[in-house]
């Protein structure tokens, strides 16, 4: 057999070996079953359309071999009310069962119409041996409008002196015909209702309830919140009464930055981009940062919000992004309670282009 003969060969001989394997694969994948479980139904309750409940849900493993999950689906026109929580490498052995925990999808507004609905789902399992499984999943519940009758009444600001105790009165209306009973008044140490529970609020009637507040040494804004915890239809309904306002004295923190604006110029492309802004708590109470926000992109802020006592030192740390090339300028704000108002910091410089590019 001439060389030519020998390649021509070797050719007809890998095809054969190719086609070979292609049909041996899709034999393989046509062999594969696809076997429906049995259904499973939830009723997950009625529930507030503002607010919802999780709910757990245990499939079990009817087989004499084991399953491995592999994925869930959310079926057409099911909204992300409920979302499944699971474990991505569960292996379910025989009558073992497959947790899944259904509950309420992050950051999501739950600002659906009241009535009643049903959220599907379709769970996969498979068996090197046995195949692919499914099970198709309802959760079916019921919105109802938050029913709740109580209001408060606007309420002025609230100032109160550094390390002061007052009294002061929420005013709250039931808005409804029927009587409402407070089973709970939820608050914390700062707040303190002086009335006892639970007592009850006639229907369309106004109730002055006391509250003592007392504040610590931390000077500046403040927003607290009582729960009123009712009977009114199920599950407790809850209403908050919100109070705010500004703890105010003589004796105040300020902030002082040794250096307000840094700069940096040409820095080499993916090179050292960390600015640091030292600054001391020149006040008479301690200084808190609430928040550190740039006014550009390409800025990463790190800081504490520890309280800084009176002639503590601290820092805020700045990261530019040195993959960003050219010139910048970005403006840093600082929220806190010191008495200055719009603080800001600034870092300029520019960053060089990567060593191999030119103009």
């Amino acid at each position: 057999m001439n060389c030519r003969s020998l390649i021509l060969f070797l050719l007809l001989f890998c095809s054969a070996i190719t086609h070979a394997t292609k049909a041996d694969l899709l034999g393989k994948n046509m062999e594969v079953s696809v076997t429906k479980m049995p259904d499973v139904t939830i009723d997950a309750g009625t529930f507030y359309n503002n607010h919802l409940r999780k709910r757990d849900l245990q499939l079990k493993n009817p087989f004499d071999f084991w399953l491995t999950f592999q994925s869930i689906e959310r079926k057409e026109n099911t909204r992300y009310t409920f979302y499944p929580y699971y474990n991505e490498e569960a292996i379910v052995l025989p009558d073992d069962v497959f947790e899944i925990e259904f509950d309420n999808h992050v950051c999501h507004s739950f600002d659906k119409r009241v009535g009643n609905y049903s959220d599907q789902y379709r769970v996969y399992f498979i068996n090197p041996t046995n195949g692919r499984f499914y099970c198709d999943i309802t959760v079916h519940y019921t919105l109802i409008k938050n029913q709740t009758s109580l209001v408060q009444v606007a309420m002025d600001s609230i100032d109160i002196g550094v390390n002061d105790t007052i009294e002061i009165a929420v005013l709250v209306r039931n808005t409804s015909n029927k009587p409402v009973k407070v089973l709970e008044i939820v608050s914390n140490q700062e707040l303190q209702p002086i009335i006892s529970v639970p007592f009850t609020i006639k229907g369309n009637k106004s109730i002055k309830i006391p509250i003592k507040m007392s504040r610590g040494d931390v000077y500046g804004e403040f927003s607290k919140s009582l729960k009123f915890v009712t009977n009114e239809n199920i599950e407790k309904p809850e209403f908050y009464a919100r109070l705010k306002g500004e703890v105010i004295g003589t004796a105040q923190p300020k902030i002082v930055f040794d250096a307000p604006l840094q700069v940096k110029e040409k820095i080499p492309f993916a090179g050292d981009g960390y600015f640091t802004f030292w600054f001391t708590n020149t006040g008479e109470l301690p200084l808190i940062i609430y928040t550190v926000k740039s006014g550009g992109g390409g800025i990463v802020p790190s800081y504490s919000r520890e309280p800084y006592p009176p002639g503590a030192r601290g820092k805020i740390e700045i990261r530019y992004d040195t993959k960003r090339v050219g010139s910048f300028n970005r403006s840093i704000t600082l929220k806190c309670n010191a008495t200055q108002k719009g603080i800001q910091i600034r870092v300029q410089g520019s960053v060089l282009m990567r060593p191999n590019e030119t103009d």
